[in-house]
């Protein structure tokens, strides 16, 4: 492709220790990179503004430190209005063959434990956190000081500055 040598500059970045944090259609890159064998899909959910049953955001198994003061997950996203938003990750019993899962998708009241959306990848000192939905920076979201503070973890966390056990 025309773009080969940036991804090139990203893949040696990565194994020389570098941090990265992907996020949405980003998400496709650890596949385009070579780093992960495992195509992910991309879906498009449909999104009624239904007040507070609208939301929609991460959940950790045994937690991570990304969710730290998030209690093991939280909602990161909920639009003002009626939208499409895409979400991209590993669907029912498709799982990533080299990034280990930190969060599937969660909507209101419900854990969707097939919807893999969050993904860690590290290779010697290098780490890539991959984000598959929700994270919106430029559009308005009744979750945007959650956002923040889930997306400061996760850069705290890239940074070396956030490697305990969430609280």
């Amino acid at each position: 492709t025309e773009h080969q040598s940036e991804l090139k500059g990203l893949v040696d970045f990565y194994k020389k220790g570098g941090k990265i944090l992907f996020s949405n259609y980003a998400a496709h890159l650890p596949h385009l990179l070579g780093i992960e064998p495992e195509k992910p899909e991309t879906r498009i959910l449909s999104i009624q503004d239904d007040w507070l049953f609208d939301k929609k955001g991460l959940q950790s198994y045994r937690g991570h430190p990304v969710f730290r003061e998030l209690f093991g997950g939280t909602f990161i996203w909920d639009a003002y209005e009626n939208h499409s938003l895409p979400i991209i990750g590993y669907f029912e019993e498709n799982f990533p063959a080299a990034g280990k899962v930190v969060a599937v998708e969660n909507s209101y009241i419900t854990i969707h434990s097939k919807n893999k959306l969050m993904l860690e990848y590290r290779e010697n000192d290098g780490k890539i956190l991959s984000v598959g939905g929700f994270i919106y920076l430029s559009r308005p979201n009744h979750l945007r000081l959650q956002q923040e503070k889930f997306l400061e973890n996760c850069l705290d966390y890239l940074g070396g500055q956030n490697n305990s056990d969430p609280i």
